[in-house]
């Protein structure tokens, strides 16, 4: 065994692990923030604020994966990092609510090349033995970085309260200093050199197998970005910061422990019969909130 070799497997998995972590902590802090970043902002703008970097990166996602098909992996993360931590600064410079979305929606193109060039590093250091706990670590690190977000969220509003956008330069430090390590640390893997193939076509790569998936995913994002919207309507409703940041990082821990549980069981049983197990139990979760509701057991 090249003990060496595996040494710098695991480093630069950290490495990436550790930005996605840093990235997600900086839309984390957004989420918790952003109620009283742009109070006097409508529901609607303030919706669509929230909703631009989701869909700038959907966009982007198909660019970003053939760049890191086509040139180097690293390049593409290290450049998406960097971005993101000038663009998160560049959100503390103001308050108006145009400025702020678009700045916020132009971070989606950061954000998916931080993704894309992520998943795809993690697959080129991970084999068949060891990829499902290699991406449910990933998403580990995803969710776990929103979760943390969320509490550093909480704590940083009260702390900067006369000056919010200080707290914007603060989150942007920390994604700056993820940037400098992965510039110093990380690697490039080896991996074959794709071809750059012209057409708009973002299912043309994939199989049928795969493209049966993309509906269930859209509903689970769907639901994400719901989530996402519920600390501005929980401050309407009165409920504190600390509050909205408690019930949404405990459910974002559990979602990542159990992505890498999920993650590890797939390589046992296979990975349609874990996406199976895990359809059931959204659809119970979706029934026993109808239920909720409905009985009145859950109550503004």
């Amino acid at each position: 065994m090249n003990v060496k070799a595996v040494f710098g497997v695991r480093r630069d998995l950290a490495v990436l692990y550790l930005s996605m972590l840093t990235s997600r902590v900086g839309f984390g802090v957004i989420i918790i923030i952003f109620p009283a970043y742009i109070s006097g902002a409508s529901d609607l703008a303030a919706a669509s604020a929230l909703a631009l970097y989701p869909l700038v990166e959907a966009a982007t996602a198909l660019p970003a994966g053939r760049l890191c098909d086509t040139k180097d992996r690293k390049i593409v993360f290290v450049a998406s990092l960097g971005f993101m931590a000038l663009l998160m600064a560049s959100i503390g410079l103001t308050r108006n609510i145009y400025a702020v979305a678009s700045i916020h929606a132009v971070m989606g193109v950061g954000a998916a090349g931080v993704t894309v060039s992520t998943l795809t590093m993690v697959t080129d250091l991970t084999g068949k033995d060891n990829r499902g706990a290699g991406m449910g670590t990933f998403d580990f690190a995803n969710v776990g970085g929103y979760a943390l977000g969320l509490v550093i969220g909480a704590k940083l509003e009260p702390l900067f309260s006369a000056d919010l956008g200080s707290a914007f330069f603060v989150t942007a430090t920390a994604i700056a200093f993820a940037f400098a390590v992965a510039v110093v640390v990380l690697r490039e893997p080896f991996h074959p050199q794709g071809k750059l193939e012209s057409g708009l076509n973002p299912f043309k790569a994939l199989d049928a197998q795969a493209t049966s998936t993309l509906p269930i995913w859209l509903g689970v994002t769907t639901l994400l970005g719901t989530v996402f919207f519920l600390p501005r309507a929980f401050n309407r409703a009165g409920i504190g910061t600390g509050s909205t940041a408690g019930l949404l990082v405990l459910g974002v821990v559990l979602l990542g422990l159990g992505a890498v549980g999920f993650g590890a069981l797939s390589f046992r049983i296979g990975r349609d019969r874990v996406m199976l197990i895990g359809i059931s139990g959204l659809l119970g979760l979706l029934f026993a909130l109808s239920f909720s509701f409905e009985r009145g057991c859950i109550r503004s």
